[in-house]
């Protein structure tokens, strides 16, 4: 049987999913559960279908949206904002900045 916590992180992954979805970008996220997730966001650029097959081909814009979902009920409102505290490493993992070469 899951953890309450693990549980709660199913939830939260769920909903992201569902906006993703709705959103209409691509969505991709480890599926470990290890008290958060890590995951991107991508847009699609474009549709291509095979013709011989008819199966379509999604293609990616190239430039992801990197994110850390987790689940806490520790909160504090600044504003109509929400805070939560991050450890530095959690944070300079998600700021690390990364080129993406763009290949036409």
């Amino acid at each position: 049987m899951l953890t309450k916590n693990h549980a709660q992180e199913g939830l939260s992954r769920a909903y992201v999913q569902a906006l993703s979805s709705a959103a209409r970008v691509w969505f991709s996220m480890k599926v470990e559960f290890v008290y958060g997730f890590d995951g991107q966001f991508d847009l699609i650029a474009r549709v291509e279908i095979d013709a011989a097959s008819g199966k379509q081909n999604l293609i990616k814009a190239g430039y992801a949206i990197d994110f850390q979902l987790t689940c806490s009920k520790e909160r504090k409102f600044v504003g109509e904002d929400v805070h939560r505290s991050m450890k530095s490493k959690a944070y300079n993992k998600l700021a690390g900045r990364r080129t993406r070469p763009y290949l036409f």
